[in-house]
């Protein structure tokens, strides 16, 4: 018992060690810590006080500065702490290598050979026979020894044999258990267990099991049959619905997250449920990430070769081994446990584990239980967390093992005076070092005989029996309770650790222990060694005695006196008896006498232990100054005794306390910091601490008796104690005669340590390349200034003393956070350029070149090259070279497959090759090759900036970074600063192939510039490599040492004694995460598409959150991250085929475990991440969607959708969490009913079945969804896609049936139609509805610019539509009438121009300015703005609520004018995507409707938000509403904007569903509707990047026309682009200009006549035979037509300057009107007299100009007008045109507009008109105008030479197709001049001017003839003739 103090009562509110209850300090919450600070109190909180401010406060002798309300002194002030356990000595024996004393269980019950009973003594693998009852039966020898307790390896019932072949091996050792409910039968029974505890008791031993909590026997295997580490960071838990967690997060919660048997980062199989208790059968309890590498994360996580890990943070395992251990004290009475791996465990589960456990052994009366943990570290600030932190009762000494076993083996003394200066780490209130078990080795490492003979292997059995003895008296006399090894005092040694350190003590039979070795005896392994007159044994035995009789060398304070050379001397002093022990150990070979200081002046010393002088007891007395004069002999210990007690201190103590600042807190990893004290004088004294934060109660620290020489230490750990909180410290010293001073200090808790970034790095180093041709490196070194923690002088500049492939390199010591770092190369006053500025923050290397100015970021940037090595096996290397390609290439460093690049050079590796680059950054792709014969097989890439060097082993896919990587070797290059570099060698361990013995470590394999270098062959896929650098035990670092070879490489640079390595230097780029955009694409439900290379070391998931919450943050992602984990794979040839953009792409599989999870991704933020090896994040990208949603809902495809029939609904959402209806009184009204809407999960759909009654009401969709353009879950009230009727303003759909008689106009059932006619066939009117009446004023003012206007039948309008019908017209196509964006539908809602523009100056930029300013606001749009497909324009209509009827009265009105009806439809774009309120595909499912970019941006090349027709459901749309235009407004054609955009197969789809129409199911004849659209090829899907486009080429032979541009250019001139837009061509006055240009316009004028056929042939320009696919167009072929029907012929439409337009740019500016006529009516005959549908833009009959606008979208009624009367003009000279898309051309058009020559008068519209009326009736006036196949085409159209350039002759053979005629000629005249082509087949032929121009009122045609003598046909000048050749 401990005396008692001044205030009993206080000390008793200190629990014991022996009955803790604390609660651990490493609390996060408020309530825990409140609870943490209240463990050990002192008194009632304190008044508030103001205290000294921190920093070192001296105290007075007689009271101290005792702040108001602490403690007193005589409070605070008590002897360190000691309990009963902390005097034990253990013997710790392998159960079944110590007495065989039962032979029966020796097979464990079992039956058969070795593999399956386990046993066979000749094997050290295997069970050899010991047992419970032969310990039993040896407990007296083990007493007598003078052991108190017995620590035994764990005897729970084992796994009999693991493994396979020369691998197999028992559980002998204990450690593989399966039933910890059992003693293994080889060892014996439960009940032998209990009474070998019983007996022991009985003697006075203590009985120890050693037990494991964190890992079973291996019964769990890995579905993927792989097994190496995967981390947390990289490889997440999920939980059971995908949620990624930290279970440390949860540690012991009882809220841990459900999991299943696929949440891990394998896939755990039981391969036998035989572990008992059954909770261990349950694979999730386990943590399932493969083997540990026992290196960092993995040292907690992963299985101990192979052995199932136990998920430690789980409530369940903590209970379920807390309950196991429970029930063994309970049945047997065990005093303690030794628990094995506890490092290995996180430090929660002890902090519940330890407390339960003492708490369980109080409650059955052993409130001295005792747990000490197995922490393989010699670090004893690591070591110490278990038990300051982890609450343990102690841990094994592993500090203690490696000092005594260097000091034993000569070692300096001064590694013993290290380990016990840090004593103090392990002091706290409840324990302190004094309580550690001590040991000289173990079962694991080896026997310290086999460790004194590694050490000296030419010391004798004497020496080693000597020094054997010694290091038993160091651990015997020293501060610790010692353990013996079972066998080490019988001077076993063994050949190693493990199973070579496990001889039995009984006779043994195996082979390899039969050869050892034992020391002080004679006797070998072949019998047995109980001997216990052995020299160990009796040397020992006497050391138990001693510490017995003399309890102070048992636990007594230790005070370090000397610690240097062989040496080492202390002094041992019970705070009670006050009695100084001096004890004195010399290592050396001779004897040594030392001084040594003690606390006892002038007193005498006896001795009572060591060897005696001439036979008689030593007798000292010590100086006046404390010294005493010891001799120590060789290889021995002496113990003195003073014979009086410590005499009083002269002084009162004194003290002063000193915190280490004014803001404390720990680090991340250790939340203590220390708090220090300075006692003056030389007396014994003990230094007790405490602290009070905030308002907490004071609370004891612990107390500290062994300074270091007068400064006293304890550790607070502040963890959890939050940023701000006041801490008051005491610390009060208690001297030798009881008497006290105390001191306080304050201060504040900081900040918590910042959570290091994932991924960042931080950089102590900067490293400076530096390469110089010449070698000479002599002299030249490198000043530095700015951010670098180092001074560097001029004259003493930085050497460069490394070495590396580049060249040499220095290193400079960086400053925290340093940015900038100046530098200059120089060699005394000669610079090698000037200054250059570095920023370390960016990179930690930088590479110079002398001569240059550059600073490099790359060695490849710096060399200019690449280096590609190459080694093939068989040595074989002639013909082999090298592929190259790629955008890091030079200039002409790619190569042809036949002519690949040589070898530039021979090295040791083989061949290799200097690759010059361009750009170091981007990826370098290159094969190596012979012939066809490629190595390895794969196209092969490396990006040389992130690795210059490519080593390629034959065969082998890998691309190694360094020679060393394909050698498979590590290789670690050393420097020390002082040079020397004598005995030091490496120790590693790990994934090396083979292994070295720490007395004899790896010796360097070479030196270079930088120091020595170790080479380390490896295993094969080798991760992790341990070492230690070492020099006998002075190790260069204390930690071990880990070297990631996936991270960090198989070459490494060290810097003696600095953390870390100095190369390769972490790169400092964080993760690429930009969230905003998508580069992954998920193309299937099993696959993404990753751009870039898929990188094998790499870890790849789809990240997804439901609360769309998903960030990214200080390097990592936040938010409610699920995971669904991916895997590496190839895209397969269909799928390249189907995503021929993504072919280059890597391919990721989906995890088969999380196959369930991806609906439920999908209707969240989904984030595809790539992590490097370690976790960092590299990469985090958002992802498209479409191709998954496709596949999973492809059912949707035949669900009907939008309003299906009386009052249901049904809109396509699978992505959204929630679709509601919301249901509006009107149009416009606020009150609204909502509903939920049902979701098919198959589908995707969500539907409701509403009554009739709801029919005429308005609606919209409450669609839940993430929204990728907003970053978060949304509810977006949005219309229906499917909508067939919107309210005003859109904002509404409504519910209608389109068969409703109120939507129907009269007549509308049985509408008759005009005569279809074939596609080649028609002519094809293009108008705008609101052109077409807008200025029209004998349309009534409300019905102009409305469908209405189509239904005055007496307007100038429509009678001018009736006469072109008359003369032929088939169609009039109406620009986009659908719903549009971009004109408010209401007109009182438009703004139009305020301005008199008619006023104005035809060319003044005031009429555009004034269009400009209501733009956005007016009546005017072309309408490529959709909003509804499928709904008709609402400005269009009289009454927005009227749009349906009206448009169904349109189309009967232009029917019953003659006329069919074809709708311009724009189904490539939308007019807003993402959250725009015009938004609506993308507000319904975000990212499927619109095509995105590589970066998921949406595409723009149509303009706008372009679709993507690709993806099923949009494709679908696009049919659908096709299907409605068609058979409920009854409309004869479509024309697609830029169809192109389209894949084929979706027009081929419309084509196809409309083909199914028929009158008398449908009400429509489908197959007469025509098709036909724009066939670009341009943009992201050019060329076929994405499909199969809908282009001119690709859609020949479909039946489905093409606008061709060949023959419009060539008429025109130039193109629609051109800067000038006074190019010419045929038809613009190029005749006149004879030449190549010409000559290849007429060509391509020719073709266009044929119908720009691909296999036309004609006479071409150079006067030879050519086909229409050999004509050039701009680098294509002109001709792509199959048939005539694939050609849609045009001279100008709305894109671009009218025709009339572009011939007052083109033609000569003196052109009189007159002759323009001409040229119009000339480009028009063109389109109307060749083969293939006919198309025209209203108004080009009559001279339409749009003054000059070349993009008149948005010019309003102004520049779009439309004027039947001709006195208004033709629009010319409106004003300058819009400046937005003309202002570049203002110049031009300025003289042009103010001529007033260019306005045509009545009499040149109405010329016109006549000859358009003309040429249209000569069309149809003959069939021969449309052949209607490639075949009669080819076979009847050809081109007689005319003669002439500017004029073509087309002959037409009408024979058996006109009845009329043999034959047509047309001649096309564009010239100046009148032209007389000869045609020698009409010689002699009735020939005739065509009777329509026979009776034209154009008397210049009517001057056209033919002369049949000599076959002439003369044509005047800019004329078009046409001439019949009748039979």
């Amino acid at each position: 018992m401990r005396e008692p103090g001044p205030d009993s009562s206080f000390r008793a509110m200190v629990t014991p060690q022996h009955r803790r209850t604390r609660v651990p300090i490493a609390l996060s919450t408020v309530a825990a810590l409140a609870a943490a600070l209240i463990a050990f109190p002192l008194t009632s909180p304190p008044a508030a006080s103001a205290l000294v401010s921190a920093g070192t406060v001296a105290a007075s002798a007689a009271a101290g500065a005792v702040a108001a309300g602490a403690p007193s002194d005589a409070e605070l002030a008590r002897d360190a702490l000691r309990t009963d356990l902390s005097r034990e000595r253990l013997y710790f024996a392998m159960t079944d290598r110590f007495a065989d004393g039962d032979p029966s269980n020796n097979r464990g019950g079992l039956s058969g050979d070795r593999l399956t009973t386990g046993f066979d003594p000749a094997d050290k693998g295997f069970y050899q026979g010991g047992d419970l009852a032969g310990l039993i039966g040896k407990l007296d020898y083990i007493k007598g020894l003078g052991s108190t307790a017995i620590w035994l390896t764990p005897s729970f019932k084992n796994r009999p044999v693991q493994g396979t072949g020369a691998n197999a091996s028992a559980g002998y050792h204990g450690y593989w258990i399966t039933d910890f409910t059992r003693i293994d039968p080889h060892l014996g029974t439960n009940a032998q267990m209990k009474s070998l505890v019983k007996e022991a008791h009985k003697r006075g031993m203590k009985v120890f099991f050693d037990i494991i909590t964190n890992h079973t026997a291996d019964l769990i295997d890995y579905a993927e049959k792989t097994y190496g580490y995967r981390g947390k960071a990289a490889y997440p838990y999920v939980d059971a619905s995908g949620r990624a967690f930290d279970d440390r997060d949860y540690a012991l919660r009882d809220d841990f997250p459900k999991v299943t048997a696929e949440s891990f980062p394998y896939t755990p199989v039981v391969t036998a449920p035989s572990k008992v208790p059954s909770w261990l059968n349950d694979p999730t309890m386990y943590h399932n990430r493969g083997d540990s590498t026992f290196s960092g994360e993995s040292s907690e996580y992963g299985d101990f070769s192979g052995l199932d890990d136990l998920w430690t943070e789980r409530p369940e395992v903590v209970k379920g081994m807390t309950d196991i251990y429970r029930t063994w004290v309970r049945e047997t009475g065990i005093d303690g446990f030794r628990i094995d791996t506890a490092k290995h465990v996180n430090m929660e589960f002890w902090q519940r584990f330890a407390p339960a456990l003492h708490g369980y052994a109080a409650k059955l009366g052993n409130d001295r239980f005792f747990m000490f943990g197995e922490v393989y570290s010699s670090d004893p600030a690591f070591e110490s967390r278990y038990t300051t932190t982890g609450t343990l009762d102690a841990t094994l000494d592993f500090g203690f093992q490696e000092a005594a076993r260097s000091y034993a083996s000569g070692g300096d003394a001064a590694s013993l005076g290290r380990l016990y200066a840090a004593d103090d780490y392990f002091t706290d209130a409840d324990s302190n070092a004094s309580s550690l078990p001590t040991f000289l080795g173990n079962h694991d490492m080896g026997r310290i005989g086999y460790f004194l003979e590694q050490d000296d292997p030419s010391a004798d059995d004497a020496t080693l029996l000597a020094r054997d003895r010694l290091a038993h008296q160091l651990m015997y006399l020293t501060r610790g309770q010692p353990v013996v090894y079972y066998g080490d005092e019988q001077g076993f040694t063994g050949g190693g650790g493990d199973k070579d350190a496990r001889q039995p003590m009984f006779a043994s039979k195996t082979a390899d222990y039969l050869d050892d070795d034992l020391i002080g005896t004679t006797a070998t392994h072949a019998t047995a060694n109980f001997v216990t007159t052995h020299p160990l044994y009796t040397s020992i035995a006497e050391l138990a005695r001693l510490r017995d009789r003399y309890p102070a060398l048992a636990d007594g304070a230790q005070i370090v006196r000397l610690a240097s050379g062989n040496v080492f001397a202390f002094s041992r002093i019970a705070a009670k008896e006050r009695v100084e022990f001096v004890v004195a150990l010399n290592n050396g070979a001779a004897a040594k006498t030392v001084q040594i200081p003690t606390y006892s002046p002038g007193a005498s010393f006896t001795q009572v232990y060591g060897p005696q002088v001439d036979g008689r007891v030593q007798r000292l007395t010590g100086a006046a100054d404390g010294t005493l004069a010891v001799t120590v002999p060789p290889l021995s210990a002496v113990v003195y005794r003073a014979d009086k007690a410590l005499a009083a201190p002269a002084g009162a103590p004194e003290i002063s306390l000193t915190l280490p600042g004014e803001a404390l807190r720990g680090t991340a990893a250790d939340g203590r910091v220390a708090i220090s004290a300075e006692v003056p004088g030389d007396g014994f004294a003990q230094v007790t601490f405490a602290v009070k934060a905030g308002d907490a109660p004071w609370r004891v620290l612990g107390t500290d008796d062994a300074p270091n020489g007068h400064i006293y230490r304890i550790f607070h750990d502040l963890t959890g104690v939050p940023e701000g909180t006041p801490l008051t410290y005491k610390a009060v010293v208690k001297d030798a005669a009881g008497r006290y001073a105390g001191a306080t200090a304050t201060a504040t808790a900081g900040p918590e340590p910042a959570e290091e970034e994932p991924g960042a790095v931080k950089r102590d180093h900067l490293v400076v390349h530096y390469k110089r041709e010449s070698g000479d490196y002599d002299g030249w070194g490198l000043h530095a200034w700015g951010d670098i923690d180092q001074t560097v002088e001029w004259g003493s500049p930085v050497a460069f003393e490394g070495e590396d492939a580049f060249g040499r390199f220095a290193w400079l010591k960086l400053k925290p956070g340093a940015t900038e770092v100046g530098l200059i190369t120089h060699r005394g006053d000669t610079k090698d350029q000037g200054d250059r500025m570095v920023d370390p923050a960016r990179t930690g290397e930088v590479w110079l070149v002398e001569g240059r100015p550059d600073v490099y970021a790359s060695r490849a940037a710096a060399e200019g090259y690449a280096t590609i090595h190459y080694r093939r096996p068989d040595g074989a290397y002639a013909g082999w070279g090298l592929h190259l390609w790629g955008d890091a290439l030079a200039d002409g460093a790619g190569t042809e497959w036949g002519a690949p690049r040589p070898p530039d050079g021979t090295d040791a590796f083989g061949p290799f090759w200097r690759v010059p680059l361009k750009n170091a950054d981007a990826p370098l792709n290159y094969i190596i090759h012979k012939g066809d014969t490629k190595d390895p097989g794969p196209d092969q890439s490396f990006v040389p900036a992130g690795q210059p060097e490519a080593y390629v082993n034959s065969g082998g896919t890998a691309i190694h970074g360094s020679a060393a990587a394909a050698r498979n070797v590590a290789v670690l290059h050393y420097h020390r600063a002082d040079g020397d570099y004598d005995g030091w060698g490496l120790h590693f361990w790990g994934d090396a192939s083979g292994s070295v013995e720490w007395g004899d470590p790896l010796k360097p394999a070479g030196t270079d510039a930088f120091g020595v270098y170790f080479e380390v062959p490896l295993k094969q896929d080798a991760k992790t490599l341990g070492w230690i650098i070492h020099k006998g035990d002075q190790k260069d670092q204390q930690a071990d040492q880990a070297l990631d070879l996936g991270v960090t490489g198989h070459e490494v640079w060290k810097l003696s004694g600095v953390d870390g390595y100095l190369l390769p230097q972490p790169a400092a780029t964080g993760a690429d995460a930009d969230l905003a955009k998508a580069t992954a694409q998920w193309i299937d439900r099993d696959t993404v598409a990753w751009k870039g290379k898929v990188a094998a070391a790499n870890h790849y998931a789809l990240a997804y959150s439901p609360k769309g919450d998903i960030a990214y943050e200080k390097g990592d992602l936040t938010g409610d991250v699920h995971l669904i984990r991916l895997m590496s794979g190839a895209l397969s040839d269909a799928q390249k085929a189907a995503w021929p953009h993504l072919a280059a792409y890597g391919a990721l599989k989906v995890d088969p475990r999380d196959a369930g999870l991806v609906r439920d991704a999908l209707r969240g933020q989904v984030v595809a991440i790539e992590r490097g090896p370690s976790g960092a994040l590299l990469t985090a990208t958002g992802v498209q969607i479409p191709g998954v949603l496709d596949d999973l809902y492809a059912g949707a495809a035949e669900v009907p959708l939008g309003p299906t029939g009386r009052g249901g609904l049904a809109v396509w959402a699978p992505t959204a969490q929630k679709v509601e209806l919301a249901l509006y009184d009107g149009p416009s009204a606020d009150r609204r009913t909502v509903h939920r809407m049902r979701r098919d999960d198959a589908t995707g759909v969500w539907s409701i079945d509403g009554p009739a009654s709801w029919r005429g009401r308005y609606y919209t969709y409450l669609v839940t969804v993430y929204a990728p353009a907003a970053g978060k879950i949304v509810t977006n009230e949005v219309t229906d896609p499917y909508s067939l009727s919107v309210s005003a303003g859109s904002g509404r759909s409504q519910i209608v049936d389109l068969d409703d008689r109120s939507l129907r106009p009269e007549g509308w059932t049985g509408l008759k139609k005009p005569p279809a006619v074939r596609q080649d066939r028609a002519s094809i009117y293009e108008l705008h509805v609101r052109d077409f009446s807008a200025s029209d004023a004998t349309v009534p003012a409300a019905e102009r610019g409305t469908y209405k206007a189509f239904t005055e039948t007496g307007s100038a309008g429509m009678t001018e539509l009736r006469s072109l019908a008359k003369d032929g017209l088939t169609h009039v196509h109406l620009l986009p009438a659908f719903d549009f964006a971009t004109v408010p539908d209401r007109k009182a809602d438009r703004t139009e121009p305020g301005c008199d523009l008619a006023a104005l100056p035809p060319d003044s930029d005031r009429q555009q300015a004034c269009v400009a300013e209501t733009a956005a606001k007016d009546s005017f749009n072309w309408g490529y703005d959709p909003l509804h497909y499928t709904v008709p324009e609402g400005s269009y209509a009289t009454d927005p609520d009227r749009r349906i009827k009206e448009f169904r009265e349109m189309v009967a009105g232009l029917n019953g004018a003659g006329l069919r009806v074809v709708m311009d439809v724009v189904y490539n774009h939308t007019h807003a995507a993402g959250q725009d309120p015009t938004s609506v595909l993308d507000r319904v499912v975000p990212g499927y409707y619109h095509r995105l970019m590589d970066d998921g941006t949406v595409a723009t090349s149509t303009c706008c938000a372009n679709t993507a027709p690709e993806h099923a459901m949009m494709g679908r749309l696009v049919v659908d509403s096709i299907v409605t235009w068609a058979k409920e407004y009854k409309v004869d054609g479509f024309r697609f904007d830029l169809m192109g955009h389209h894949p084929k197969a979706n027009i081929l789809a419309v084509r196809k569903a409309l083909d199914t129409l028929t009158p008398e199911k449908d009400g429509v004849d489908g197959k007469s509707i025509m098709l036909y659209g724009e066939g670009w090829n341009f943009g992201e899907v050019a060329d076929g990047a994405r499909f199969e486009q809908a282009t001119q080429a690709n859609m020949a032979g479909t039946g489905i026309g093409t606008f061709s541009d060949r023959l419009r250019d060539a008429v025109r001139g130039g193109t629609p682009f051109d800067a000038d837009p006074g190019v010419r061509g045929f038809g613009s006055g190029l005749g006149d200009e004879p030449g190549d240009r010409l000559a290849h316009y007429e060509d391509l004028v020719k073709l266009g006549l044929a119908g720009n056929l691909r296999d036309f042939t004609f006479t071409g320009s150079s006067g030879k035979p050519v086909k229409g696919s050999e004509v050039d167009y701009n680098g294509s072929p002109a001709g792509y037509a199959a048939t005539p029907g694939d050609t849609v012929t045009y001279v100008d439409a709305h894109d671009n300057e009218t025709l009339f337009d572009a011939l007052a740019y083109k033609l000569p500016k003196d052109t009189p009107m007159a002759d323009r006529v001409r040229m119009q009516s000339l480009s028009l005959a063109t389109v109307l007299l060749g083969q293939g549908t006919a198309f025209v833009h209203a108004g080009s009959e009559r001279l339409r100009s749009k003054s000059l606008d070349r993009n008149s979208y948005d010019s309003g009624d102004w520049f779009n007008r439309l004027l039947w009367d001709c006195r208004q003009g033709n629009g010319f000279g409106g004003g300058l045109p819009p400046a937005k898309d003309n202002e570049a051309r203002w110049p031009y058009a300025r003289p042009l507009l103010a001529d007033p020559a260019l306005r045509p008068d009545c009499a040149a519209i109405g010329s016109a008109r006549a000859r358009f009326g003309e040429f249209l009736r000569i069309r149809y006036s003959s069939p021969a105008f449309s052949l209607g196949s490639a075949a009669e085409i080819g076979r009847r159209v050809s081109f007689p030479p005319s003669g002439a350039p500017g004029v073509i002759v087309m002959r037409i053979d009408a024979t058996g197709v006109d009845p009329a005629n043999k034959a047509i000629y047309v001649v096309f005249n564009a010239t100046g001049k009148t032209a007389a082509p000869t045609v020698p087949a009409l010689k002699g032929a009735r020939v005739a001017l065509h009777p329509v121009q026979a009776a034209s009122d154009d008397p210049v045609v009517r001057q056209a003839s033919a002369d049949p003598a000599t076959g002439t046909l003369t044509v005047p000048a800019r004329t078009v003739a046409v001439f019949t050749e009748t039979p």
